[in-house]
């Protein structure tokens, strides 16, 4: 926050940096132990206060990014994005964490479940296209 501050970063910055920041928290993170909702939680509040408007779409992207073996496991993570999609309405949980997703990991029937519950038709496709 700081930094962020102390360079008067843009608010595109300000969301580029928090979606690094979210990302490298939550590899770092599961390097220990599986993130909890609580965990979660705590980005999606620090997200917003550096960045207001982006807590959906770092979600998405921890969450993806969190799935590793003996930590969250593909169930887990996308019941959690499911849960805080439902919670927001926001596309950009589920579609940030599709889109985070290795597309040729046998993700794509998940992934197909997941996208029908986008709203936005553009978005559904070009998150669908990268698991055919």
């Amino acid at each position: 926050a700081e930094y962020l501050n102390r360079i008067q970063a843009t608010p595109a910055e300000r969301a580029s940096c928090v979606s690094w920041a979210g990302y490298c928290g939550i590899r770092s993170l599961t390097e220990t132990k599986t993130p909890t909702v609580e965990d979660i939680d705590s980005l999606r509040t620090w997200a917003t206060s550096q960045a207001p408007g982006t807590a959906d779409k770092v979600t998405g992207e921890a969450l993806a990014n969190a799935i590793r073996p003996n930590r969250m496991n593909l169930y887990e993570a996308t019941t959690l994005a499911n849960q805080y999609f439902e919670a927001s309405g926001n596309d950009d949980v589920l579609s940030s964490f599709l889109g985070c997703l290795p597309p040729g990991s046998g993700y794509a029937e998940t992934a197909a479940v997941l996208a029908a519950k986008i709203s936005d038709v553009k978005k559904r496709e070009q998150v669908l296209s990268r698991f055919k």
